[in-house]
């Protein structure tokens, strides 16, 4: 069997024999359950079919509304280590850096850029706008297509990756401090509304709140960083410090 992924997410998906076999179950689940329902025709359709093309276009203009705000490509080249990635030679990455405006403009390439910070918006962004919408318009059917219930699962992942301490410590290589502090408070705005929905969602299941550390005695992260007990957006040199067995 032959199976063509993207490489950012290949050690992600198959770094072990646990979860290559899980997702490799999926893969092949998802693959035959879909086969059998084309054979048979005229198979019952999900309710949230009909509306998921507006659950779509909102969370796509959540994106657009924060890529396209006054100040983001600042933000993103003070808090990215973009200016040292576009002199490498990697593919996209070369033909990107001749074209700075495909940064913002290409979900890819700006996780690639974000994720240093933790920040990995392509993952997650938009989709806290959009939920919250559809849970208004018809949250009875949420978790019943199987469909959005393998969606939803990334999207939390991506929640469990990103990282608000971080996100601040990179975020203070900013200059200008109205552009940092609005975009941060945009940026984290979404970020707690994602959380909330798909913890609601997820509420009979283990999911980000079981396995992420209590809230920092600051104030300031929604998160504490994962590195011992110090809180990352109190002590810049808790990121850099190695965790001990």
């Amino acid at each position: 069997m032959r199976v063509t992924e993207q490489g950012e997410v290949i050690a992600q998906k198959y770094a072990n024999r646990v979860t290559a076999t899980f997702q490799l179950e999926r893969l092949l689940a998802g693959v035959t359950r879909t086969s059998l329902l084309h054979s048979v025709p005229n198979h019952a359709t999900q309710p949230l079919e009909s509306i998921w093309p507006k659950v779509a276009e909102t969370s796509f203009q959540a994106y657009r509304k924060l890529i396209e705000t006054d100040g983001f490509v600042t933000f993103f080249r003070q808090a990215t280590p973009i200016d040292v990635i576009e002199q490498t030679q990697l593919g996209s990455v070369r033909h990107a850096a001749a074209e700075p405006e495909r940064w913002t403009t290409s979900a890819p390439s700006l996780g690639v850029q974000l994720e240093p910070g933790r920040f990995h918006l392509p993952g997650w962004y938009g989709v806290g706008t959009a939920l919250d919408w559809l849970r208004r318009e018809d949250g009875q059917h949420l978790l019943d297509w199987p469909f959005l219930s393998y969606l939803l699962h990334n999207v939390e992942a991506s929640l469990m990756m990103a990282h608000p301490g971080t996100m601040r410590l990179y975020a203070s290589l900013v200059e200008d401090e109205e552009i940092r502090t609005r975009l941060l408070d945009t940026i984290f705005k979404e970020y707690n509304l994602s959380v909330s929905v798909i913890e609601h969602l997820f509420a009979k299941q283990p999911s980000i709140a079981s396995a992420s550390p209590k809230p920092s005695a600051c104030g300031e992260a929604p998160w504490t960083s994962s590195i011992g007990n110090k809180c990352a957006c109190c002590d810049p040199g808790a990121a850099t410090q190695e965790k001990k067995p």
